[in-house]
């Protein structure tokens, strides 16, 4: 539970003229994004009381296929937990309104989503899971405020 909540804590030493940016980041300020998982790691080692939380924060941008970050694992390599956070956390930033567009309905986000996994990027069980506890809980994003991740884990 602690690393849905905390999975994007290393946010914190992203300038906010990147966080919040309305158009496309440049190469640098994605680089400065990408080390926000290595970076809420580093502040949550130390913690001994969610320690169990640094597989989810460290891998929640790694890719089935080995294409992501930090430490670009592949399949099973990345933590079960970590897999079910990035389903969760993809969700959400694409059925939120962000600083560079408006949010989708829940049925384009999965079309989405589904287009990705089987690029090889997200575990397919996990998202089958996830759509399947969507429908049958008859769950659709809130209009106005983001889903935690914790709802979900």
């Amino acid at each position: 539970m602690e690393g849905g909540i905390l999975h994007d804590i290393g946010k914190i030493g992203i300038p906010d003229k990147v966080l919040n940016k309305a158009g496309p980041l440049t190469t640098e300020e994605r680089k400065i994004v990408r080390m926000h998982p290595m970076q809420g790691a580093l502040i949550c080692e130390k913690l001994k009381s969610i320690r169990g939380a640094i597989p989810v924060i460290r891998h929640h941008h790694e890719r089935i296929d080995g294409t992501g970050y930090p430490d670009r694992l592949e399949g099973e390599d990345i933590p079960l937990i970590s897999r079910i956070m990035t389903i969760v956390d993809i969700y959400d930033a694409l059925t939120t309104t962000r600083s560079y567009r408006k949010r989708l309905p829940q049925d384009v986000a999965l079309e989405i989503m589904w287009d990705e996994a089987n690029k090889g990027w997200w575990d397919k069980g996990v998202l089958r899971e996830f759509e399947k506890m969507l429908k049958t809980n008859g769950m659709e994003p809130p209009v106005e405020s983001s889903l935690t991740a914790s709802a979900f884990l």
